[in-house]
């Protein structure tokens, strides 16, 4: 079965396609879970390293096994997936054994899907090194999941190392975090421009992830604040038009509509008038959600049918593909 990026990045988003990759992550936090934080605690270093091997090695013969099939190339692409992910546990077994991992209470493995340590840059180097060799190999764009929360680790580790910190400050992390995202926006850019839409396509979603819940999460306690949010989502809203990316839609829509109920709410003093408030934004919505659609329609109809252009937009193959000898 392939999967193009089109069946997500679409107008009907369908449930099998979602559910494939929304399934791997759930899988990945649970290996995680059970083999640091519970089975940690209870095995030893080296039966952790052992357990975490052989699921390694399980998880990259039965996907690379899959990915010579043509209609499972997305489920083996998967499991490689989880393999890379099951590396950092690896790493972790080994500090333990070679005592590289700190004496002090730092924590358990856990943890490193929480908040970043600057003591664990071994464990993140080697998660980033994992998803480029399988990148490399298999051609399989979700790999960029692993890679970039392998840099984004890193990232705040470095900005807190280059600090003389131990941990960076709320505010401080969040900063990092918008940074890092914009910095992916700006690649998935350059990655549309060579024509790999696939791996766009997720570089966007994980540069949104990362630039927008930063963002919603900082210091919104004034009304400067709050009105800079709203712009910088409507941006995003503007932007979603431009370079026809329905995600860059979503988290501004999203962004957006809450600070016009926080609006809404503040503007109303008599609570039986809210309701009411609120009705006539979501009738509002809906006026400019028709308006959109015939605004794409409109660029879709006047768009120009140039050859390149159609190979750039349908004949992206976004299952992974194993290099020929």
């Amino acid at each position: 079965m392939e999967l193009h990026t089109k069946d997500i990045d679409s107008g009907t988003w369908k449930f099998p396609p979602i559910g494939y990759y929304l399934g791997a992550v759930i899988i990945i936090g649970a290996n995680g879970w059970s083999l640091s934080d519970t089975l940690g605690r209870q095995l030893s270093a080296t039966a952790q390293l052992v357990l975490s091997l052989l699921q390694i090695c399980g998880l990259l013969w039965l996907g690379l096994r899959l990915l010579q099939r043509g209609h499972a190339r997305v489920h083996g692409g998967l499991l490689c997936t989880l393999a890379v992910c099951i590396v950092p546990v690896s790493i972790h077994a080994i500090e333990r054994l070679t005592g590289l991992w700190p004496q002090t209470n730092l924590g358990s493995y856990a943890a490193y899907h929480r908040e970043a340590r600057t003591s664990w840059i071994l464990m993140e180097l080697a998660l980033i090194a994992a998803s480029s060799v399988a990148l490399h190999r298999i051609r399989f764009p979700f790999l960029t999941f692993p890679l970039t929360l392998g840099l984004w680790m890193l990232a705040q580790d470095l900005v807190a190392l280059a600090l003389g910190q131990d941990n960076l400050s709320w505010e401080q992390a969040l900063q990092v975090s918008m940074t890092f995202g914009v910095v992916l926006l700006g690649i998935s850019r350059f990655a549309d421009r060579r024509g790999w839409a696939d791996y766009g396509f997720w570089l966007d979603l994980f540069g949104l992830l990362s630039f927008w819940v930063a963002l919603s999460l900082g210091d919104g306690e004034n009304e400067r604040n709050r009105l800079i949010y709203f712009t910088l989502n409507l941006g995003l809203i503007a932007l979603a038009f431009v370079i026809r990316r329905r995600a860059f839609g979503v988290f501004g829509s999203l962004g957006a509509c809450g600070y016009l109920v926080y609006l809404c709410y503040r503007l109303t003093d008599n609570p039986a008038i809210f309701p009411f408030a609120l009705s006539a934004l979501g009738l509002g919505l809906i006026g400019l959600a028709g308006w959109w659609q015939r605004q794409e329609r409109l660029k879709t109809n006047t768009a120009p049918s140039h050859p390149t252009a159609a190979v750039a937009t349908v004949d992206q193959p976004s299952c992974a593909t194993v290099p020929g000898p």
